[in-house]
C-alpha cells in the first residue's frame, strides 16, 4: 500500500552522515525520501533503501531550480531539510519561494547570519554564556599582535562560507599565522580565540528543537569521547550524558534567538575551572544526531511531525541506556595518527558494549559498504606513502624485505 505521507526531500553534501540518518529516520516510519546533492560528490545518503529517489544538480546555484521543479511536480507540501551550511546559504535568497511549496525544517532565510561564527558568538554573549576570548583581525599585523594579549594556545574559524580547513590549532598566533599562509587562507575570513583547555572528552553536544507548531522546545545531551582530527575535529565516539547547564544555555539561545527548527550546540568543559565555555552552533541538524535514538530522541522525525503535521514535540530524553555511538571510518583515521592508542586495549573497550553505528545498520548496508570502499582505499594510499621510496621504486625489494 503507497505511504499516505507527504514525504521529504533532503538536500545532501559532503559525506551525507546526517543526510543518511534523516533518511534512515523517516523512511523507517514509511516516510517516502528523496535527496538532492550535487554532482560527483562523495555522499552516501542517495544509497539507502530508504532513499526513493536521486537527483543530481551541477552547482549549488542550481540546487534551487532542482528543487523548485520537485515541488511542483509533487501533490503535497513535503519536509525539506538541508544537511549542510553551503547548501543552506546557497537557498537562503530563495527560502520565501521554496516555502510555498516545502515544509521548509531549517532557517533558511535566516542563514547567512545563522552560519557567522561572530553573530554566533555575540549572541551566545548576549544570552549570558560564557564564551572564549576572541579576535576578528583584519590583517596579518593584528593577528601576530594577539601573542602580546593572550599566553593560551589559540584556534581559528572560518567565519562564514567555504574555507580549506574546518579549525586550526597552534602554540600562538604566529604560529597560526603560518598555517594560514599555508593554507592560502586571508586573515579577515577567520574569527581567533583561546583554545579552551582540555580534552576531547570535554566537548558536549545539545541538541534542542524548537516547534513551529507550538509547544515547548525539547533538548538532548551528549559527550564527544574521540573525535577526529583531535583537538578540533568531528565526533568520532560519543555518548549521550545528563547535562542540565547546557541544555539551559541551548534554551536560552532558542528564546533569545526566537528560533523554530534543530539548534545543534557545542560546549568544553575548561579543565583548569570546571567552567563550560560556548563553542558553536550548527543552525541544523549535525552528523551525530543519531546519537540520541537509543535514548528516545529522534530529532528528525520530530521535526517532520511538527513541520508536515503540526504536531509539537513529545520527546522525553533519557540518559540510562549506557551506549556509544561510533563512526567507524572517522574514528580509524583519527587513530591511525597515534599508535600507542591502537595498541591500548581501552581505545577498543566503546566497540564491546552497546552501540548505534553511525554507518552501519543490518537493514541497510550498502551506505557501510559504500564508505568502506573509500576507506580502503584511503588505507592503502596511507600504506603506500609509508613505504620507504625506494621499495616503491623496487617491489622486489619488498618480497626481499618480507
Amino acid at each position: 500500500m503507497p505511504s499516505q505521507e507527504p514525504g521529504a526531500v533532503v538536500c545532501v553534501g559532503e559525506s551525507g552522515l546526517n543526510a543518511l540518518a534523516i533518511v534512515r529516520a523517516l523512511g523507517r516510519r514509511g516516510v517516502p525520501v528523496r535527496t538532492v546533492a550535487l554532482r560527483g560528490s562523495p555522499q552516501i545518503a542517495s544509497c539507502s533503501r530508504y532513499c526513493l529517489g536521486h537527483s543530481e544538480v551541477d552547482s549549488p546555484a542550481a540546487l534551487y531550480w532542482a528543487l523548485r521543479r520537485l515541488g511542483e511536480q509533487s501533490g503535497a507540501r513535503p519536509a525539506l531539510f538541508v544537511d549542510n551550511d553551503a547548501m543552506l546559504r546557497a537557498l537562503a535568497p530563495h527560502a520565501r519561494s521554496l516555502e510555498r511549496h516545502f515544509a521548509v525544517v531549517d532557517p533558511l532565510g535566516d542563514a547567512a547570519r545563522l552560519t557567522d561564527k561572530a553573530f554566533q558568538l555575540e549572541r551566545a554573549q548576549a544570552a549570558g554564556i560564557p564564551a572564549p576570548r576572541s579576535w576578528l583581525p583584519r590583517d596579518k599585523a593584528e593577528l601576530a599582535g594577539i601573542d602580546g594579549v593572550t599566553a593560551k594556545r589559540v584556534i581559528a574559524k572560518p567565519v562564514a562560507g567555504p574555507a580549506p580547513f574546518k579549525a586550526l590549532v597552534a602554540p600562538t598566533a604566529s604560529a597560526l599565522l603560518q598555517q594560514l599562509d599555508a593554507f592560502g587562507a586571508a586573515v579577515p575570513s577567520i574569527v581567533v580565540q583561546e583554545f579552551i583547555d582540555g580534552g576531547d572528552a570535554e566537548l558536549y553536544s545539545c541538541y534542542g528543537y524548537a516547534p513551529a507548531s507550538g509547544g515547548a522546545a525539547v533538548a538532548f545531551t551528549s559527550r564527544k569521547l574521540r573525535q577526529n582530527p583531535p583537538g578540533a575535529g568531528v565526533m568520532a565516539v560519543g555518548e549521550p550524558i545528563d547535562l542540565p547547564e547546557a541544555r539551559e544555555m541551548t534554551l536560552a539561545l532558542l528564546r533569545l534567538l526566537d528560533y523554530r527548527g534543530m539548534l545543534s550546540v557545542e560546549f568544553k568543559r575548561e579543565a583548569s575551572s570546571g567552567r563550560l565555555y560556548f563553542i558553536e552552533w550548527n543552525a541544523r541538524f549535525d552528523a551525530c544526531h543519531s546519537l540520541g535514538w537509543r535514548a528516545g530522541f529522534d530529532g528528525a522525525w520530530l521535526a517532520y511531525r511538527d513541520r508536515v503535521h503540526g504536531e509539537p514535540p513529545a520527546a522525553a530524553p533519557r540518559y540510562d541506556t549506557r551506549h556509544v555511538w561510533i563512526n567507524v571510518e572517522c574514528d580509524l583515521r583519527g587513530l591511525a595518527r597515534d599508535r600507542r592508542a591502537l595498541l591500548d586495549w581501552r581505545t577498543w573497550r566503546p566497540y564491546f558494549g552497546a552501540k548505534e553505528w553511525a554507518l552501519y545498520a543490518p537493514d541497510d548496508p550498502l551506505p557501510f559498504l559504500r564508505a568502506s570502499a573509500g576507506m580502503a582505499r584511503w588505507m592503502a594510499r596511507a600504506a603506500g606513502r609509508r613505504l620507504p621510496e625506494a621499495l616503491r621504486r623496487d617491489p622486489r625489494a619488498l618480497a626481499q624485505r618480507a
